[in-house]
């Protein structure tokens, strides 16, 4: 080789050593990225399974709160059927035998102020 040709081959291996080192290199990373997205996507997968049992709970508290609303109401009806029946007349008769004097009103707000 002559001189001139010397220093350019030495500068053109020179490069394609630098170039073979970043390829390397740059395969390297690529591999590790690899290896994270895994690790994520194991994670994913993982995180996924509390979730859905936390879901699944969610509708299954859903439903039985549904239930006990349907069940309430239905106290509900039935409440107030039964107090509908038991408003007569008897009742109210009942009421007006306790009568209440106005000494005894006294007495039991004096009572209350001492107390």
């Amino acid at each position: 080789m002559t001189r001139r040709q010397r220093p350019c081959a030495q500068s053109g291996l020179s490069g394609i050593q630098t170039s073979s080192g970043e390829v390397a290199t740059g395969v390297d990373l690529v591999s590790k990225t690899g290896e994270a997205l895994t690790q994520i996507g194991a994670l994913v997968v993982a995180m996924n399974q509390p979730v859905d049992a936390i879901a699944m709970s969610s509708r299954e508290q859903s439903v039985g709160l549904a239930e006990i609303n349907t069940a309430v109401n239905s106290l509900d009806h039935m409440n107030a059927a039964m107090v509908e029946a038991n408003e007569s007349p008897n009742l109210h008769e009942l009421i007006s035998q306790f009568n209440v004097s106005a000494p005894a009103t006294e007495h039991a707000y004096a009572l209350r102020k001492t107390g």
